[in-house]
């Protein structure tokens, strides 16, 4: 199944709550099941602009410490087996802030206003 995109119908299914930064809540009727669909799944970009990928010549490359380095393509991937997993997912912070709101600095933490 495919991710919601920015564009989409999900766009206007799901809530925004960061103008700008492209971030999006569950809205209510989401969380009435246990899986929630994923057109009404929350999305977090932590970056303003999301990266293009031409998936005709992307490769993913797989190397450091392992025993053998591997570069796949974008069909090599799809490929792949594929397995499916029940899992929960949660935010686990904020979104980022624009570079005027003023900020608080504890030793190496960083808080808004």
């Amino acid at each position: 199944m495919a991710l919601p995109q920015i564009g989409t119908k999900a766009e206007a299914q799901i809530i925004p709550t960061n103008a700008g930064l492209r971030t999006w809540a569950v809205p209510p009727e989401g969380l009435q099941n246990e899986i929630v669909p994923n057109d009404l799944f929350y999305i977090r970009n932590h970056w303003k602009d999301s990266p293009e990928i031409d998936i005709n010549t992307f490769t993913l490359k797989i190397d450091g410490e392992v025993e053998r380095e591997i570069t796949l393509s974008f069909e090599d991937l799809k490929k792949l087996p594929q397995k499916r997993f029940q899992v929960t997912f949660e935010c686990c912070g904020n979104s980022p802030v624009p570079s005027t709101t003023p900020r608080l600095y504890v030793s190496v933490q960083s808080w808004t206003d």
